[in-house]
């Protein structure tokens, strides 16, 4: 991190792979941030990243969420058996050899016709849900596994329906967990390159694109955005634990109000039971 700051402060320029004060900086500049902020379209990379990240880590956690679902109350030995080895499979290709998968099969004109995803950015966030799929479904079997079904039993077995008794019993032991997997995978999918190169549309380049090839050759300009995009994370990161502790704070407060109305009544049924 002290690297990248630093690079971006030097006003450089590309020689021999490394970068270089420019020569009318006399030692450290903001000039790369000027130019990101004044320069109508520099931070479009970092926007739509963020957004991809968050769309894609989303649909990747909730196949992840339901595959692991699918194997602990529904799935036989077999079954489960096969789809790990798919998601194995999917985890050992390069990505890559999966982005030029993707250009292929959705470029055949039978499957444009039916899905006109090809050559937009929609193809890039199918590719990020496929790539980080398998990841979600790694990351989310041990807390689902240490969570157990015998609450969700229990919940059955009171007459609650499946997805309430689920809600209710289980999801409050793994949200922390679900949450975890979600920010890490909004996280990797942001500065990801190999799918991004491949798959992304003309319209519009994602982060690690834009750093990698626009600015290869302007090393303070690529490091600064890269900057901006490590500080969005972080108010990401900030914005959803500022919520995670305002929701904490509303639920301690309405336990203690249902605390407090428990224990007036218990004091009033007790007034009245001892009185003569």
């Amino acid at each position: 991190v002290l690297g990248i700051v630093g690079s971006s402060l030097l006003g450089g320029t590309a020689s021999s792979g490394g970068a270089v004060a420019a020569a009318n900086s006399s030692g450290l500049t903001f000039a790369a941030y000027r130019a990101l902020f004044d320069t109508p379209g520099l931070l479009s990379p970092v926007w739509l990243s963020l957004q991809l990240g968050l769309a894609g880590a989303t649909l990747a956690v909730a196949v992840g969420l339901v595959i692991n679902l699918w194997n602990q109350y529904r799935g036989r030995a077999r079954a489960a058996a096969l789809i790990d080895i798919g998601l194995v499979a999917v985890i050992g290709l390069p990505s890559i050899v999966l982005a030029a998968g993707f250009v292929f099969f959705y470029n055949l004109p039978a499957v444009y016709n039916a899905l006109p995803v090809y050559n937009t950015q929609w193809l890039l966030l199918v590719g990020y849900v496929v790539g980080f799929s398998p990841l979600a479904v790694r990351m989310l079997h041990g807390p689902l596994a240490q969570a157990g079904r015998s609450l969700y039993d229990a919940g059955r077995v009171h007459g609650f329906i499946a997805l309430r008794a689920w809600t209710k019993a289980v999801l409050p032991l793994i949200w922390r967990s679900l949450l975890s997997v979600w920010l890490f995978l909004v996280a990797v999918i942001m500065f990801e390159l190999p799918l991004s190169e491949v798959l992304h549309a003309p319209s519009g380049e994602p982060l690690a694109v834009a750093v990698a090839v626009q600015f290869k050759s302007q090393i303070a300009t690529g490091t600064a955005l890269t900057v901006v995009a490590i500080a969005a994370m972080i108010a990401v990161l900030a914005a959803v634990n500022g919520l995670v502790r305002a929701a904490g704070m509303l639920h301690r407060g309405q336990r203690a109000r249902q605390e407090a109305a428990v224990d007036s009544l218990v004091a009033g049924l007790t007034t009245v039971n001892t009185t003569p």
